[in-house]
C-alpha cells in the first residue's frame, strides 16, 4: 500500500524526506571587496497531466565587485526514508538573461547532480538577472490510503531554492500550476536549514493554483521547500512502458557482465574443455610411459609451479646425475640445509630431455667444484637458479605441445591472450563508463561494477581455457588414476613392495604432493638412506625422518629455485515523519564565480 499524507506537515515527508546527495561547497570569492546576492528567486512549476513538471526559475543576481558568473545545481538523485533510492529525470531546455538572451553555460552531469555553469556578462557591481527553464519527470509521488492514515493523493514535494547557497536570499516565491481538473488541492511549506519546520512564507491556495513567499530573508545554507497535494485521478501515473524504459536507463549496463559470462561460456566449451572419456579413473601403479614427474605435474593444471622443478631434483637425484645430502644443525629431527652434488658434467650427458638438461646445466654452472663434481647448498639457489627458469618452463610446454600433443597449445600462450583481450576491452569500458558519466546513462554504482565485471569475466575464463587434447585427456585420466595409488596407498599393501618402486614412483609423488605419505607408507621397506640421498641422522636411520626432510628439501628447494632478487623503489615509502526544509526533490544550490 502507498502512505498518505494530508496534514503534509507530517507523513508528507513520505519516502521523499529524502537525503538528496549534497552538492558541491560553493564557489565563493575570498576578497573582502567581492559580495553574491539573491535578491529574488522565482520559481514557477507546471505540473502537467503526464506528470511531467515544467520548471521556470528566475534568479536575480546582486554581484558587488567583479565576478565571472554562477554556479548552479539540483541533484537528481535521492535517498528516501525507507532506505530505497529514488531518480528524478531532469532535462535542462535554457539559460536565458532577464530579457530573453541565450547565456552561455555549461552543464555537467556530476553523478547525482546537474550542475550548471553560467557566464553573466558585465557582472560587476550590478544586478543581472538568469533564468533557467528545464523540464522534470518523476518527480509527482501517488500515494493510496491505508485503513487509519490519510487518505489517497498526489504529491508534489520540492526543494524549491536548495539549502546550499552560501549566500543570502532576500527573497523567495514559488508559484505551483496543476491541471485544472484537479480537485482538493492543499499545500504546506517550510522554511531555514535541512531539517528545520520553519514557517517564515504566506501562503495561498487558489482553486489548481498555489503560491507560496518567504516574508523574511534566507541566510547562508536556507531554503524554501514546498508541499501540494491533490486528489488522485487527474495527474497520470507513469506507466509500466515508461518505469520499464527508466528501470533499464538506470541499470542500462546490468546486462554487460551477464553477456560477457555466456559468451566466455560458449568459448570455454568451445575451445578450453577437455575431450570426455568413456572411462572412469582406476588406480594406476606406474607413471606414465615417457613422461617425467614435472611434465605429469604440468599435464595436472597447466602449470609448470615450484614443486614440478623440486620434482625434477628428485628425479636426477634417483637416476644418478645429483646426490642431495643433508646439512646437520639444525633441529634434531630437521636438517639445517640439504646440499646438491652434481655427479655428471651435462656436457657428457645425452640421455637427458632438453629441460632436464637446462636444469642439471644450471646447477652445474652454480656449484663449486670439488673432487670432480659441483656443490651447491639449496639455500644459495636463491636469486640465482631463477634466471634458467623461464627456459625450463618454455621447454617443458614445448615437450607437452608437439606431436603426440597433450595441450591444444601452450597454456601460457592461451591465457597470455585471453588476459590480453580482457585488458583491451576493460580500456573500452572504461572510456565507455567516462562517456556514460558526462551523459548520466544508468546509476553510477551499477554502471562501473558492470563495466569492470567484464574484463574479470573474461580474464577469469582465459585463466580455464587451456585445453588437453585427446591424448592428453587419456594421459590425465592415467595420472588421476596414479595418484589415486599414491594417496591412498596403505603399508599392509606395500609389504611386498620393493625399494626400487618406492625410488621410481618417489619423483612423481613429489609432483603431486604427495612424497611425505609415499614415504610414510614404505616405512617397513627403507631401513637406510638411499644411495642418492646423504643423511646425517644420529643413530639407526627412520623412515619418517627421511620423509619429513625430504618435505622440507622439496618445499625449500621450491621456493629458492624460483625467487628473484628484489627490486628497490624509486618512490618514497612515506521530524517525526513530517516535513521539513531541504526535503522533497530538488534542491541544490549554487555560489559565484
Amino acid at each position: 500500500m502507498r502512505r498518505s499524507c494530508l496534514t503534509l506537515c507530517a507523513a508528507l515527508a513520505l519516502a521523499t524526506q529524502s537525503t538528496a546527495t549534497a552538492g558541491p561547497p560553493a564557489e565563493m570569492p575570498g576578497a573582502q571587496d567581492r559580495r553574491l546576492t539573491i535578491t529574488t528567486f522565482d520559481a514557477d512549476y507546471a505540473i502537467g497531466r503526464d506528470g511531467v513538471v515544467r520548471v521556470e526559475e528566475r534568479i536575480t543576481f546582486r554581484f558587488d565587485g567583479s565576478w565571472n558568473g554562477v554556479y548552479r545545481w539540483i541533484p537528481v538523485k535521492y535517498r528516501l526514508d525507507d532506505g530505497s533510492s529514488h531518480r528524478i529525470y531532469l532535462d535542462l531546455e535554457s539559460v536565458t538573461d532577464g530579457g530573453g538572451g541565450e547565456l552561455r553555460h555549461e552543464v555537467d552531469r556530476e553523478g547525482a547532480l546537474v550542475r550548471v555553469k553560467t557566464w553573466v556578462p558585465d557582472a560587476r557591481n550590478a544586478t543581472r538577472t538568469v533564468v533557467y527553464r528545464y523540464t522534470v519527470k518523476n518527480a509527482i509521488r501517488f500515494f493510496d490510503g491505508e485503513a487509519g492514515m490519510q487518505p489517497a493523493h498526489d504529491e508534489f514535494y520540492w526543494n524549491v531554492t536548495g539549502d546550499e547557497w552560501e549566500l543570502e536570499i532576500l527573497r523567495a516565491r514559488a508559484t505551483a500550476h496543476l491541471p485544472d481538473e484537479v480537485t482538493g488541492a492543499r499545500a504546506i511549506a517550510y522554511t531555514g536549514r535541512r531539517g528545520a519546520t520553519g514557517q517564515d512564507f504566506d501562503l495561498q491556495v487558489q482553486g489548481s493554483t498555489v503560491q507560496v513567499e518567504t516574508n523574511r530573508r534566507l541566510g547562508h545554507r536556507e531554503g524554501l521547500t514546498i508541499v501540494v497535494g491533490w486528489d488522485p485521478g487527474v495527474v497520470e501515473p507513469p506507466g509500466t512502458l515508461t518505469r520499464a524504459r527508466w528501470l533499464t536507463l538506470q541499470h542500462l549496463f546490468v546486462p554487460l557482465p551477464l553477456i560477457a559470462f555466456f559468451v566466455m561460456l560458449f568459448q570455454w566449451r568451445k575451445r578450453g574443455r577437455d575431450p570426455e572419456l568413456d572411462r572412469s579413473i582406476m588406480p594406476r601403479y606406474e607413471a606414465p610411459e615417457g613422461m617425467s614427474p614435472a611434465e605429469v605435474g604440468t599435464l595436472m593444471d597447466f602449470n609448470v609451479d615450484p614443486r614440478d622443478l623440486s620434482a625434477t631434483i628428485i628425479d636426477l637425484a634417483v637416476r644418478g646425475y645429483l646426490q642431495i645430502e643433508e646439512v646437520p644443525g639444525g633441529r634434531e629431527d630437521r636438517p639445517e640445509d640439504h646440499i646438491i652434488h652434481v655427479l655428471r658434467d651435462p656436457a657428457e650427458v645425452t640421455d637427458l630431455k632438453e629441460f632436464e638438461l637446462e636444469a642439471l646445466e644450471s646447477l652445474w654452472d652454480l656449484g663449486d667444484a670439488a673432487n670432480g663434481r659441483r656443490s651447491v647448498k639449496v639455500s644459495d639457489l636463491k636469486r640465482r637458479f631463477y634466471k634458467s627458469v623461464p627456459r625450463i618452463k618454455r621447454k617443458i610446454y614445448a615437450n607437452l605441445t608437439r606431436p603426440p600433443k597433450l595441450f591444444t597449445a601452450r597454456p601460457e600462450h592461451v591465457q597470455g591472450v585471453w588476459a590480453g583481450i580482457g585488458i583491451f576491452v576493460g580500456v573500452l569500458c572504461v572510456a565507455l563508463g567516462i562517456v556514460a558519466s558526462k551523459m548520466e546513462l544508468g546509476n553510477p554504482v551499477t554502471r562501473w561494477a558492470s563495466l569492470v565485471a567484464v574484463p574479470v569475466v573474461i580474464i577469469g575464463f582465459g585463466m580455464a581455457m587451456p585445453a588437453r587434447t585427446m591424448k592428453g585427456a587419456w594421459l590425465l585420466n592415467h595420472v588421476l588414476g596414479l595418484r589415486e595409488y599414491i594417496d591412498r596407498v596403505d603399508r599392509d599393501r606395500l609389504k611386498y613392495a620393493t625399494l626400487e618402486h618406492f625410488e621410481t614412483l618417489l619423483p612423481f609423488a613429489a609432483a603431486l604432493g604427495l612424497e611425505e605419505k609415499w614415504t610414510e607408507a614404505f616405512e617397513s621397506v627403507i631401513t637406510e638412506a638411499p644411495g642418492w640421498y646423504v643423511s646425517h641422522y644420529p643413530g639407526h636411520f627412520h623412515a619418517a625422518y627421511f620423509s619429513h626432510s625430504l618435505g622440507d628439501m622439496t618445499s625449500s628447494a621450491g621456493s629458492a629455485l624460483v625467487t628473484a632478487p628484489r627490486s628497490a623503489s624509486s618512490g618514497s615509502g612515506f521530524s517525526g515523519g513530517g516535513g521539513f526544509s531541504g526535503g522533497g526533490f530538488g534542491g541544490g544550490g549554487g555560489g559565484g564565480f
